[in-house]
């Protein structure tokens, strides 16, 4: 239902990016690398429930058929502050070209003294000017509220930003949101310029009674109306109905352009949203579409029913229909979704989902796409989880539709891995081959931790390798506990995600690293790009 509320803060946090992967389907993950993605209204359901050690990195894998060999193409990196709070996750990414690691992108994020969060910023690499560039941007004030929040888009190639947009938002003493300055990024002089400005002014209990939308004129140099809503409530406090106003230039006034009218029940759940349009020629209200609401005994949303207006016929036709089913602990059971054909008068189901009534996780959920025309399904996909006794995901299916025959064909899956502590280790997508029947590999994503800031030693980089750690400058490293035989890859990291050494290393072989500044680095183990042990090496 509408509560026509226009705020526009950008939230753009640019947290766990993975370049050439769909990360929509699962936020709380990295990557989600199946081909169809999930709606946002079933994000949340899914949570992907790490132990209690500090995740330190994340190395992203792409399968390569025709080697049969994963390539190791990207990795992320984390630094923690002392109350373990992540305030550095910095990507770095192969180039091939150069035969090393480069930075890529990273997310900052910066607390004050007694641990509350003052902002984060995003940024990208820069390659041919060595440094970084902000792309977005959120400041939080002393009640951890947005106050300043922007985002630019980058051209690395121009070396400049192609467009921008920031607010600039206010509160008043009840900590309600004000007013919101938004401003566009003058590419030119690099400045923000005004654009738009929202208002918010409050009534009694804090309710908002009206929402102003006026843009910038330059060439006036002032602010000139452009949309409000205007809100009423009843002795309750439950909302009666808001109006939608235009503002007329010409004419100097605000029209009427459209309202919600709301029936509630004794708690103030609402029973009817009537929706109407104004029609100009005719002064009047016109009806335009409706949602009624159905409740369960504890005020559970169990049916929702959308109409619209046929203005020729002047009768309500349906147009969508929710139901919802709980168990006795007032956890979602089902959700069932249906779209009205009109061709039949029929109604075709779009979405159904089935969740777990321990915990309320979703076990499997399907969607299917209508074409608006001939109301025949044209798209569908539908996901199947299986949990283990932790309750953590170690798996699900995806299944696409089968249009011909209206079946569900399965096409990929995630594997999900976890450790002894219940920490997520391994991330891994395959896709089904019909012809051999049989899974094909094709993304990987695995993780690593310790108790500690740094790269966990896996399987152990001492039993690996023999060095003193500290390290002098001049001293060498040997491996005698490597595969005789194999030409294995050593890289050498600073903190700051900077490569230091990339070199071929066979067994038994002596390794003199280079000249380096004291402090301490990620050393990491390759064979063929696939990790074989990492750790801490410390540099006197």
């Amino acid at each position: 239902m509408k509560k026509a509320i226009y705020f526009t803060v950008l939230l753009f946090l640019g947290l766990r990016m993975a370049f050439a992967q769909d990360a929509s389907l699962f936020p709380q993950e990295k990557v989600m690398y199946l081909p169809k993605s999930r709606p946002v209204e079933q994000m949340e359901k899914l949570k992907l429930k790490n132990g209690s050690s500090i995740l330190d990195s994340s190395w992203y894998s792409q399968w390569l058929t025709a080697s049969q060999s994963w390539n190791l193409y990207q990795r992320e990196f984390f630094q923690y502050n002392s109350s373990s709070r992540v305030i550095q996750d910095l990507f770095v990414s192969w180039n091939s070209s150069l035969s090393q690691w480069q930075n890529s992108n990273q997310t900052l994020t910066l607390y004050t003294g007694n641990g509350n969060l003052t902002s984060i910023s995003s940024q990208v690499w820069y390659p041919s000017g060595l440094s970084w560039k902000t792309t977005s941007y959120m400041h939080f004030n002393d009640q951890g509220r947005i106050d300043t929040t922007f985002n630019k888009t980058y051209d690395a190639q121009a070396n400049k930003f192609t467009n921008g947009y920031m607010d600039l938002i206010t509160y008043n003493s009840s900590f309600l949101t004000s007013e919101d300055l938004g401003q566009a990024l003058d590419t030119t002089s690099g400045a923000w310029v005004n654009s738009m400005l929202q208002q918010y002014t409050y009534g009694s209990s804090n309710k908002l009674s009206e929402y102003l939308l006026q843009q910038w004129n330059p060439s006036q140099n002032a602010w000139v109306n452009y949309k409000k809503t205007d809100y009423s409530y009843d002795g309750s406090g439950y909302t009666l109905s808001f109006i939608e106003y235009n503002w007329n230039t010409s004419g100097s006034q605000w029209i009427q352009s459209l309202q919600s009218v709301y029936t509630n029940n004794s708690s103030g759940m609402i029973l009817n949203e009537l929706q109407q349009e104004w029609i100009v020629p005719s002064s009047s209200w016109r009806n335009k579409s409706q949602v009624s609401n159905q409740y369960g005994s504890g005020n559970q949303l169990t049916q929702r029913l959308v109409q619209t207006w046929d203005t020729n016929s002047s009768v309500w036709v349906n147009s969508g229909k929710d139901q919802f089913d709980f168990y006795s602990n007032n956890y979602i059971k089902t959700h069932y979704q249906w779209s009205w054909n009109p061709l039949n008068s029929t109604w075709m189901d779009t979405w159904y989902s089935l969740n777990d009534s321990i915990t309320g996780s979703t076990l499997e959920y399907y969607s299917k796409t209508l074409d608006n025309t001939t109301y025949a399904y044209v798209y569908g996909y539908r996901y199947v989880y299986t949990y283990n006794a932790a309750g953590q995901c170690t798996e699900y299916e995806h299944y696409d539709l089968n249009i011909s025959s209206g079946s569900w064909d399965l096409s990929g899956r995630r594997l999900y891995t976890y450790d002894a502590n219940g920490n997520n280790t391994v991330q891994l997508d395959q896709t089904y081959n019909s012809g051999s029947s049989g899974w094909d590999n094709y993304f990987m994503l695995q993780n690593f931790y310790s108790g500690t800031t740094g790269i966990k030693e896996k399987p152990g980089l001492s039993k690996t390798c023999t060095f003193a750690n500290p390290l002098q400058q001049g001293q060498t490293i040997i491996c005698p506990n490597l595969e005789s035989g194999n030409e294995y890859t050593i890289v050498l990291i600073s903190l700051n995600g900077q490569t230091m050494m990339h070199s071929a290393y066979h067994t038994g072989e002596t390794l003199q690293l280079p000249s380096l500044s004291a402090g301490m680095y990620i050393m990491q183990i390759l064979d063929q790009g696939q990790l074989v042990t990492s750790g801490k090496v410390i540099v006197k």
